[in-house]
């Protein structure tokens, strides 16, 4: 029996009745009696016990994970607002889930080695291919997260992900795992089996100036750049006096203007959200920020996102050499959606253009995305990346 693939989704008003539909629309499309695996993304208005409970009723006995977010990704366009459903049945391609629950700040790591282990726990003897992560987007350290999955599979093991996102507020995300609605969690899938997969990661966005070097940070906060207050390097581009920097306009700039961390032996720039300032001047970040790192203000715009987009979807069909792709995932920044605006579906045409008008694609806007960069194979370190598109194409 080959891979079955179907995709539905719903905005009906109610979580349950949008889920059900949603899933029946999947299984519809699918064909097929049983389910293998659910994936499910929501914005964050469905967020609710409900959600699971619609989808059983369909599908009583399949794996189910996903989250919440800012927005949903479809082959039609993006959805600010809905249930978007994935379904698949295979007796070719594998899975396994793994799930850390209640994560306390500095014990990311091991929460990382509990959502890999139980992975392998729940996946058999097959051949691995690849991880996918799925984790709650307020947590204080993702890479640490990150490095504690690769710990278990392996520094080099093919990793991919988002960190999952709620409307903008910053307050809550939420993690979908089997029958539960959970919040502080990371969640993965262990993919095997009789599969190929492509990856592709890119910004584009390009740096502006000169090298500055972050000599003071902790965890996702630089303190000092070059052993002055951090906030210094948007004073002398922009001209801005630092309470003008304080207030909410800092994070709206930061979306044209990152900051890039340059990585040695990568030829991508590493991206860091500013998403405000301390009292003392330092840069409050989407993510964490090594001392003594290279760092470079980055410059970008509309078409040199939607060019990104294109070479990222280049490089994962690139990878599976032009096999035929069943399926492409999708997990984007939600600052590239904020500034692409009304243009935000131009993305998924790139990637139509690319894939073709037939191929399912499905996927979030992230407060955070987890991939390696640019690297033989994409067999590399995984980072923790702001601003960026990562497309994952699964081939026969």
């Amino acid at each position: 029996m080959p891979t079955f693939i179907g995709v539905g989704f719903s905005k009906e008003r109610d979580p349950f009745t949008a889920s059900r539909d949603a899933t029946l629309l999947a299984k519809l499309q699918l064909k097929q009696e049983k389910i293998d695996l659910i994936l499910v993304f929501t914005s964050i208005r469905y967020a609710d016990d409900e959600i699971i409970r619609g989808i059983i009723q369909v599908v009583e006995d399949s794996s189910i994970i996903g989250c919440s977010s800012a927005g949903l990704i479809l082959s039609e366009g993006v959805e600010k607002e809905g249930v978007l459903i994935l379904a698949l049945k295979s007796t070719e391609i594998r899975f396994g889930l793994g799930l850390c629950e209640d994560i306390i700040s500095g014990q990311e790591r091991l929460c990382g080695n509990e959502v890999a282990r139980t992975a392998i726990k729940n996946f058999a003897s097959y051949k691995r291919h690849l991880f996918m992560l799925i984790s709650d987007g307020l947590i204080k350290n993702s890479s640490e997260l990150i490095m504690g999955v690769q710990e278990i599979l392996g520094k080099s093991f093919p990793l991919i992900g988002g960190a999952s996102s709620d409307n903008l507020s910053f307050s809550k995300t939420y993690q979908y795992f089997q029958n539960r609605v959970l919040t502080n969690s990371a969640a993965g899938i262990l993919w095997g089996g009789d599969m190929s997969f492509g990856l592709g990661i890119k910004h584009g966005w390009r740096p502006l100036g000169k090298p500055r070097i972050a000599t003071d940070t902790e965890g996702n906060i630089i303190k000092k750049i070059d052993h002055h207050p951090a906030i210094r390097i948007y004073e002398e581009y922009f001209g801005k006096d630092t309470q003008d920097l304080h207030s909410n306009k800092l994070a709206s700039m930061a979306i044209l203007y990152p900051l890039g961390i340059y990585i040695a032996g990568e030829k991508e720039y590493l991206l860091r959200n500013a998403l405000g300032v301390t009292p003392e001047g330092g840069l409050i970040c989407q993510g964490e920020v090594p001392i003594d790192s290279e760092i470079r203000l980055m410059i970008g715009n509309k078409e040199s996102c939607l060019k990104a987009a294109k070479e990222a979807a280049i490089e994962a069909k690139e990878t599976i050499h032009n096999k035929e792709t069943l399926l492409v995932m999708v997990f984007d920044s939600i600052s590239r959606r904020k500034l692409l605006g009304r243009d935000a579906a131009k993305e998924i045409d790139v990637i139509k253009e690319v894939f073709g008008e037939t191929v399912p694609i499905v996927g979030f806007y992230t407060f955070g995305e987890e991939a390696p960069l640019k690297a033989l194979d994409y067999r590399g370190q995984t980072y923790f990346h702001n601003e960026t598109i990562a497309i994952l194409a699964i081939a026969k």
